[in-house]
């Protein structure tokens, strides 16, 4: 068994560690084999090495597009968190997005760049652009202005459910 010594010692030195290993120490810990001193130590390890990682700044450069270039974006209300819609960006709509503060999606069908609201008058107004693990989605905390779907509804996702037999009966508008 790997000591939890060696594992905070390993842990502070950058070390990685097998889910195997993470697992004895953490059933010695319930088990009562480790103290709390060492689990308090090799947490204050964890921590100390994240802290001192240098952050890597993300640019709309280093976002991982598609082959076409584009990356989703989901639209959330910022306040209610529910989910608006989804469309797309390039790295030169994230760049606008960024710069204006309104959300501005590339247009795969016209192949041009719109900005949310801008002839519907239902604009959205990014709080905050936050993207995930693997840099290949963004989420975009919007105020949303008026209804978010061209249909009208106030979600691109109000009364659309599919389940394995297929659409919910009635709960499509587009029926």
């Amino acid at each position: 068994m790997t000591s939890p010594l060696q594992l905070i010692l390993a842990k502070r030195a950058g070390g990685e560690h097998s889910a195997a290993e993470l697992k004895e120490f953490l059933d010695g810990y319930v088990a009562g084999a480790v103290p709390d001193y060492q689990v308090a130590a090799w947490l204050m390890a964890v921590c100390w090495r994240g802290m001192t990682q240098p952050a890597t700044k993300v640019t709309p450069e280093s976002l991982a597009y598609n082959a076409d270039g584009l990356i989703p974006a989901i639209a959330q209300q910022y306040d209610t968190r529910e989910v608006l819609m989804l469309a797309w960006m390039d790295a030169e709509a994230v760049r606008r997005t960024l710069a204006t503060g309104g959300a501005t999606y590339f247009s795969r069908s016209r192949q041009q760049y719109w900005v949310k609201g801008e002839t519907s008058g239902h604009r959205q107004r990014v709080i905050e652009v936050r993207y995930d693990c693997d840099l290949d989605c963004l989420l975009l905390l919007v105020d949303q202005t008026g209804p978010a779907c061209h249909t009208g509804a106030p979600t691109c996702f109000t009364d659309r459910v599919l389940t394995a037999g297929g659409p919910v009966p009635g709960a499509d508008p587009a029926e």
